[in-house]
């Protein structure tokens, strides 16, 4: 147990040397693999919430202190940001959302809505299916939609402190 800790402690401040701007630093204690996540990157952070209860929260990294760092997140296109500090010891899994996989997954999501779009307008305009039939295509083609959509894309946080992660802010 000492010894994993001078390990850690080393590579910290090693990384802190290293790097020169504010980082979290993710150490895998098994492996020790370490991971950097800088400000302005996007996180997926799950972590111990008001009372105990299991909270995830997506958003953008905007500032990082020695024990907590701060996510700002717009729950809805029609809400503010707001931002929300989360004490590094609370953090039960975490994961960084590459500028890639943002943008696969708004031309994907794209695909499926325009395709689903196109079924929509296809069915409608069969002579073949009376209007409760279509109607009925419609809704299933819609719901079908909506389900892809929210189940293919839920953000994931893939760093859990069960598997060894520790999260550690560096300067």
């Amino acid at each position: 147990m000492n010894k994993t800790i001078l390990l850690l402690a080393l590579i910290l401040s090693i990384a802190s040397h290293t790097v020169a701007q504010n980082s979290l630093v993710c150490i895998n204690q098994h492996t020790q693999e370490l991971k950097y996540i800088y400000p302005d990157n996007q996180l997926v952070v799950q972590f111990s919430g008001y009372l105990g209860q299991a909270e995830t929260r997506s958003g953008n990294l905007t500032s990082l202190t020695d024990s907590s760092l701060t996510i700002s997140y717009r729950k809805s296109l029609f809400h503010h940001r707001q931002t929300l500090e989360i004490r590094t010891r609370d953090i039960t899994a975490l994961s960084r959302i590459s500028p890639g996989r943002m943008l696969w997954q708004s031309f994907s999501k794209l695909g499926i809505t325009l395709g689903s779009l196109w079924g929509i307008t296809r069915v409608s305009e069969s002579q073949a299916l009376t209007q409760n039939q279509s109607i009925g295509i419609n809704i299933g083609i819609s719901l079908s939609t909506n389900l892809l959509l929210a189940h293919a894309y839920n953000p994931k946080a893939r760093l859990k402190t069960a598997e060894g992660w520790r999260f550690m802010s560096s300067k």
